[in-house]
């Protein structure tokens, strides 16, 4: 709920596509869709993204990486909006992986 009621709640919008840039299949995502399929939870509008192309490319003060994260959210049949794709950088490559919930607890 501190995406929708915190002092960040602008940045989580409505999901209308999955984004070029953020590697996930309806195959992947299926086992956090509950009944729904990829393509059904976009049309519910049960999909939510948050998507910081702002910050790709900004530089640290002390060279620490600056993430620039695409997350992707679903709204369950309880209501409960929950992450289901995490993606740490913009672009897809072998070394940006997608984090799924079935992630071990602290990969």
């Amino acid at each position: 709920m501190q995406r929708f009621a915190g002092t960040n709640n602008t940045v989580i919008s409505l999901c209308t596509k999955i984004p070029n840039k953020l590697a996930v299949t309806p195959t992947m995502l299926k086992p956090f869709l509950g009944s729904d399929t990829l393509e059904s939870a976009l049309q519910r509008k049960r999909l939510f993204i948050i998507y910081h192309e702002i910050l790709e490319g900004v530089k640290s003060i002390n060279n620490t990486v600056v993430c620039s994260p695409i997350a992707l959210f679903y709204r369950r049949d309880d209501c409960k909006i929950v992450s289901i794709a995490i993606q740490l950088f913009q672009d897809k490559a072998d070394d940006n992986p997608v984090f799924l919930p079935s992630d071990p607890k602290y990969t």
